[in-house]
């Protein structure tokens, strides 16, 4: 595949880009303040900063991960975004300097899928993965704080911290499923707040009770 990329303006849908980079991106992320540029991340491990306007690359990074990049995050730092591995490494890396600041891992070499980042002046760093764990992390500390080794069946597919707030918000890959946590400050355990699920596989059987309530049966 080329991996076309297609970038629209809102809320006219015009296109406004372009991009032909030559491989299928498995990440991408708008780094803050950059104007016009998008960051690619490859299957192969490259990265690669794209103008939008021009279709030109602008840099290609360096750094060869030998992985395939499969999570962007911008951090509260700007020039810093968190990079995240199917190797299960999860990086901090300075763009304008091409440096990595910080290498972390996940455990047996499992895949992060999603980054966040707290923006309430906590150091901490949330990193999502493919067996549906969540790791928490303290970047000060360079070390693990705490480790939800269940989160969601089947991988976790988003993370975001509430901006300005300790709550998390979290989606599964492949039980149909949103979660939002809370985080003890000390510790960084993570408890569940509230959740709402659905079917996590398509129904067997669904029928009318009281001709108002519809029950379904099936898996999840």
């Amino acid at each position: 595949a080329t991996g076309l990329l297609v970038a629209w303006q809102l809320p006219s849908g015009e296109v406004a880009g372009r991009l032909h980079p030559g491989f299928a991106a498995s990440a991408l992320c708008h780094p803050a303040t950059y104007l016009n540029k998008v960051l690619l991340g490859a299957p192969d491990g490259r990265m690669q900063l794209w103008n939008l306007r021009s279709s030109k690359r602008v840099h290609e990074f360096e750094h060869g991960w030998r992985a395939a990049v499969t999570a962007f995050e911008q951090s509260p730092a700007l020039d810093v975004v968190g990079v995240g591995l199917a190797d299960g490494r999860l990086l901090l890396h300075n763009l304008k300097f091409d440096t990595t600041l910080l290498e972390l891992r996940h455990t047996h070499g499992d895949a992060v899928r999603c980054l966040a980042f707290r923006t309430d002046g906590q150091p901490w760093l949330v990193s999502g993965a493919a067996s549906g764990a969540l790791h928490v992390w303290h970047l000060e500390r360079r070390a693990r704080l705490s480790l939800e080794p269940c989160a969601h069946e089947g991988g976790v597919a988003s993370c975001h911290f509430l901006r300005g707030r300790p709550e998390l918000l979290t989606a599964g890959a492949a039980d149909n499923s949103l979660r939002m946590w809370s985080s003890d400050l000390h510790s960084g355990e993570l408890s569940a707040l509230r959740g709402r699920a659905g079917h996590a596989a398509p129904p067997t059987l669904v029928r009318f009770h009281d001709d108002e309530l519809h029950v379904g049966g099936g898996p999840g």
